[in-house]
């Protein structure tokens, strides 16, 4: 959660955070971001298997933290 602004309430002070989003949404919403970046990420997305990365992220770790048994 991204912070939007603080509001002094007092001697106390409130935060107000914006809506929960991942890193692609923030950036398919800039509007600094050109439209051929977004076009590209999109195309990216959409080739995203979620099971497929879960195993390479297992693999890495693995190789990264080896375990002892026994």
């Amino acid at each position: 959660m991204k912070l939007k602004k603080k509001v002094r309430i007092g001697s106390k002070i409130k935060k107000i955070h914006d809506k929960a989003t991942t890193p692609y949404r923030r950036i398919l919403r800039a509007k600094d971001v050109s439209i051929e970046v977004k076009d590209n990420l999109r195309k990216q997305y959409k080739t995203l298997n979620i099971i497929t990365l879960k195993e390479q992220i297992d693999d890495v770790l693995k190789r990264l933290k080896p375990t002892k048994l026994g």
